[in-house]
């Protein structure tokens, strides 16, 4: 996220809102800087997708379903307004985190590879000839793969989609267990019921959750780069598209090959469980 900080530092707020006794450093800052991002760009992603998959994807017909509340879509949206800015203090504090340094991302393809991070002291202290080598030596693992690893050579650009499929995969599951415990009767009621409210929901429903649910939903895709490395900007799109994801599985639209069924959680798959909560 320090990538946004610093084009909105040197585009807009060093320039028009903070004096110059607030150096752009300053924790303070950073943090209100974060947050406003964060609420305005959760504000401006969901309207956009939203409403685009409401215009385009969504099935009106299921408007017509006698478990469509009246009022519905205002509702959402009222509900969803409600509950971003909370969401936006919470995601703002785990993003001064990935600012001040403590997460795996980093900004140059070129010189990484998966599962390793490039800023560790280690392998800053490597000299250039040897760089190489010695993270192919500290990623096998186990002796007899040496040479099939140095005929492989997996540049930082292969890292892309390795990192794509594994944090898919990560948070999916994160997200798995994170919405068991959610549906556990001590703390359904309190804090996952209000999203199931929309047993018919529309693509508005999409971010219509209590603040702490959606937040705890969103946290495997902030524990990811504490854990593994990862590029900056891939984060930035993985963030984008799980944003739209969480829109598309509530537009209606339940066209999902029959071979991805089992594996893909889809509109369908999302609004049936819905229902049967």
């Amino acid at each position: 996220m320090d990538i946004v900080l610093n084009y909105c530092d040197q585009y807009f707020f060093t320039p028009y809102v903070y004096p110059a006794s607030w150096p752009e450093d300053y924790m303070l800052r950073q943090f209100i800087s974060l947050l406003t991002i964060a609420n305005t760009g959760g504000y401006v992603l969901y309207f956009l997708t939203a409403t685009a998959s409401y215009l385009f994807l969504f099935d009106r017909e299921l408007m017509k379903h006698p478990k469509f509340l009246e009022n519905q879509v205002r509702k959402e949206i009222i509900y969803t307004c409600k509950s971003l800015p909370l969401m936006g203090v919470l995601t703002a504090a785990v993003f001064l985190f990935e600012v001040l340094g403590y997460t795996k991302l980093y900004d140059d393809l070129s010189q990484t590879r998966f599962g390793k991070n490039p800023s560790s002291p280690r392998l800053s202290a490597c000299r250039a000839e040897t760089c190489r080598e010695t993270q192919a030596q500290e990623l096998v693992g186990w002796r007899g793969q040496q040479r099939w690893f140095d005929s492989v050579r997996f540049s930082g650009y292969w890292s892309v989609p390795i990192n794509v499929v594994a944090f898919i995969l990560f948070t999916d599951m994160g997200i798995y267990w994170i919405h068991r415990f959610l549906h556990h009767r001590f703390v359904y009621k309190h804090i996952h019921k209000a999203h199931h409210k929309w047993l018919v929901p529309t693509p508005f429903a999409s971010h219509a959750f209590h603040p702490i649910d959606g937040f705890l939903q969103s946290c495997p895709y902030h524990i990811y780069p504490f854990l593994i490395p990862l590029h900056k900007w891939t984060y930035l799109a993985l963030f984008v598209f799980v944003n739209v994801w969480t829109v598309s599985i509530h537009d209606g639209d339940f066209r999902v090959p029959s071979i991805l069924k089992p594996l893909v959680n889809g509109s369908a798959h999302h609004t049936g469980e819905k229902r049967r909560s």
